[in-house]
Formats: C-alpha cells, sequence, structure tokens
C-alpha cells in the first residue's frame, strides 16, 4: 500500500475516470457532487491528519471520522472525482478543492458532452465557489438556504404552478430572476407537500425532547432553591445558557418561548407552545426549496428533475455503507496514506458495481445495485463427491462433479449476460 502515495492515486483516478467514459460512453450532461463521512475507530491520540471529529452523519459524536467526496454520473451514479478529506472539513471547503480539479478536467470533458451542468446542495454554496464555477465552464443546478431569502418563503402559495411531469407530482413551483452573489440567476421556489410532512415528523418528535430538557431544568431549578440545597445553584447567566443550549435548533427559538422571572427571592421558569408560530412556520416555510441556476433556458422541470438527480450520489453512498457489499466499513488501517489507498479500492469496487448494474439495465435487467449482487452472488459452485464404484466404503478414487446451484431467472439471466460460464471449473 505504500506504493501508491496521493500524486500516483490521483493520475490513477483522473486516467480511469477518462477511460470508464470513452469505453462506457457515459451521459455526461449533468454530474452530481456530494460529501459524506464514515466513522473510525481510531485511538484519539494517534497522530493521522484525516481521522478528526466533527459533524457525523451517523450521529456518533464520540469517533474521528473520515470523509468522502464523490462526483457521480446521474447515468447510473459511476463515480468520476473523489476526494478524502479530513472528517472536520466543511464541505463548502472540499467543493471548492474538487472545483479546482474539475476546473482543470474540463477540456477532456468536454470532448465527450458540449455542455455539462453540475448539481450540488446548498452545503457547499460560497461566494468564492460561485466565482470559480462561472469561470470554469460548468453550468451549475443548486439550492440556497430558505431563511437567507424570507420574502420568497411568504409568497402565496396560489402563485405556484404544477409542474407538468407525472414523476414530480404534486410538487409546484414559481419562477422568478434574482442576483445572488452579484450574479442573475434563475430562481425555482418548489413547494412539496410531501416534503412538508416530512420536515413535520421531524420537527416534533425534537420538540417533545426539548419540552423534556425545559421540564428536567424546571424541576432542577426548583430543587436548588429548597432550603439546605447542595451545590452553587443557577445564577440568572447560567440558566440562560441552558436555555439558550435547550432552544437551540431549526424553528426551535420560534415555537417555544421561555421565561425567567423572580418571585419571592426565587427564579422561576416558565415556557410554552406558540401554536400560531408553528403554524405560520407550517404554512410559510416547510415543504419550500430554493433552487438556483445559470441554465436560464431549462424549464422548471429540468431544473428540478436535475436537483433531485442528487439521489444518485446518495445511491452511491448508500452502497459504500452496505455492510454485505463494497463496504467502507470495517477500515483496519490508522495512517493517512493507507486510508487514501483504502478509500481508492473501495471507490473503484462502487465503479465496477455501477457499469455492471448499467449494463443489466441497458439489458432488460432493472436492478438496485445490491439486489444485482446478491443475485451473483448466490449463484455457486457445488462440488458433490462420490465413491468410486458408487457404493459407500468401496476403494479406489472418488468421483467428483462440479455443479451450480439452481438459478432462479433473473440469475439465468445474468449468468448469461456476463458470460459466467467462463469462469466455471473444468
Amino acid at each position: 500500500m505504500e506504493l501508491l502515495g496521493e500524486a500516483q492515486i490521483a493520475a490513477l483516478g483522473e486516467a480511469l475516470a477518462q477511460r470508464v467514459v470513452e469505453t462506457f460512453h457515459l451521459d455526461l450532461a449533468s454530474l452530481v457532487f456530494d460529501c459524506t463521512n464514515f466513522d473510525t475507530f481510531i485511538d484519539t491520540e494517534n497522530p493521522s491528519q484525516l481521522p478528526q471529529r466533527g459533524h457525523a452523519k451517523s450521529k456518533r459524536t464520540n469517533l474521528r471520522l473520515v470523509g468522502l467526496a464523490l462526483l457521480v454520473s446521474v447515468d447510473f451514479h459511476v463515480p468520476l472525482l473523489w476526494k478524502v478529506y479530513p472528517g472536520n472539513q466543511h464541505d463548502s471547503v472540499t467543493f471548492s478543492e474538487a472545483l479546482q480539479e474539475l476546473t482543470a478536467r474540463y477540456q477532456a470533458l468536454a470532448r465527450d458532452c458540449q455542455s455539462i451542468t453540475l448539481v450540488f446542495d446548498k452545503g457547499n454554496n460560497s461566494v468564492r465557489n460561485q466565482e470559480v464555477l462561472d469561470h470554469s465552464g460548468f453550468h451549475f443546478v443548486g439550492s440556497l438556504v430558505p431563511a437567507h431569502f424570507p420574502d420568497l418563503l411568504l409568497r402565496a402559495r396560489e402563485q405556484f404552478q404544477p409542474l407538468n411531469d407525472p414523476r414530480l407530482e404534486p410538487t409546484r413551483a414559481l419562477r422568478l430572476n434574482r442576483k445572488v452573489w452579484g450574479q442573475e440567476r434563475t430562481l425555482v421556489v418548489t413547494f412539496s407537500p410531501e416534503l412538508q410532512r416530512k420536515q413535520m415528523r421531524g420537527i416534533e418528535p425534537h420538540l417533545a425532547k426539548k419540552r423534556r430538557a425545559l421540564e428536567e431544568l424546571q424541576a432542577k431549578l426548583r430543587r436548588s432553591q429548597k432550603p439546605g440545597a447542595k451545590g452553587k445553584g443557577y445564577t440568572l447567566a447560567s440558566l440562560n445558557k441552558h436555555i439558550r443550549q435547550i432552544c437551540s435548533g431549526q424553528y426551535i427559538a420560534e415555537i417555544l418561548h421561555v421565561t425567567v422571572t423572580k418571585q419571592g427571592g426565587h427564579r422561576k421558569l416558565l415556557y410554552r407552545t406558540d401554536a400560531a408560530a408553528y403554524a405560520r412556520i407550517r404554512e410559510r416555510q416547510l415543504g419550500q426549496r430554493i433552487l438556483f441556476t445559470d441554465q436560464h433556458a431549462w424549464s422548471n422541470e429540468q431544473i428540478v428533475l436535475a436537483y433531485r438527480s442528487q439521489s444518485r450520489v446518495e445511491d452511491a453512498f448508500a452502497a459504500m455503507k452496505d455492510p454485505r457489499f463494497l463496504s467502507w466499513e470495517p477500515m483496519f488501517h490508522w495512517t493517512d496514506s493507507k486510508i487514501r489507498v483504502h478509500a481508492f479500492y473501495c471507490v473503484l469496487a462502487l465503479i465496477l458495481g455501477s457499469l455492471l448494474q448499467r449494463r443489466a439495465a441497458q439489458n432488460g435487467l432493472a436492478l438496485s445495485l445490491h439486489a444485482l449482487l446478491q443475485s451473483l452472488s448466490d449463484i455457486q459452485e457445488v462440488t458433490a463427491i462420490y465413491p468410486a464404484t458408487g457404493q459407500p466404503g468401496s476403494r479406489g478414487r472418488p468421483r467428483t462433479q462440479i455443479t451450480l446451484t439452481e438459478m432462479n431467472p433473473t440469475q439465468e439471466a445474468l449468468y448469461r449476460l456476463f458470460s459466467l460460464e467462463r469462469y466455471r471449473q473444468a
């Protein structure tokens, strides 16, 4: 593994991506970028720089993380660029580094596609990244933080128009132009009832958890003020600090109202849920996304479908986190150089798996990557051993026969498609 340094891996990755594009004629019209991270069990005192504590996708806060960024084709999430980065690095910084590399590769990619559109999420936004994009030759579709454009969220729902694509029902959209970081952009504000319901299902248990925390704080405050109570008790500053920590999080401070009063020398904490504020947030903010692009000639449907193609890179990450196939974990390495090699062969496995899935779909076998690999792994050889004369206890060399396990119609089709007969033992 020490033979592959960072420069060699980068060169191999670039050459491999170019060969894949040329050999399999991938559709490069839209490419999707996103980041994820993987938990490690690397000791805190280990000097490696890649594993760092950050915002874990798994919600594990006690582990060091390694980040992985992928740029994949919408055409069956084939990775064309990947970067390993420290687990505490912000996505926008990683995107900036990837953009520089992509810009250097633009001419090679443009030979196979005259117009390439990058699709990315709002976590990758920054003024600097937009400047690089504007000079890169790539077009883009991204999203904006809704809270930064409150006037757009207040538009009457009656202004939103249905989208003329069955895949997008019942989402509606409002189109307008707006300057973003000094440049004229096409904005599409979307409202999805399904997204609204999902967000509400996420907020409600979060609110319940915050209420329980405030109730516990109330009880602790009462106990701390009883005669003979041990400990320092709460000062007004420490009490307000606890309240701010509890009420942190999107929408929570708007919905939960907390007051601290003083009566008879004792402090009292009161809280209530503002039902009107919750209803206002539900009606004016939830379910909405603000998309922006420099593809001014695209229809609303094209812009929304391009943004939703992010599911391709999410599928790729899901495959890498599948414990059965293509799994990143467990990673038995704890030095930066070996972690980079580990990432290289994990991404290589994803490339091969994605190309297999693509070829199967082109031949009428529409399978998920997991289902495809499961079907293939269940095709096995069985060696049957028979006595020399066919009778137990007889002398002589036993006779063996190698056969395949019984295959279902899908497995038979895959067996023929990938010419697996050539791998059978004679």
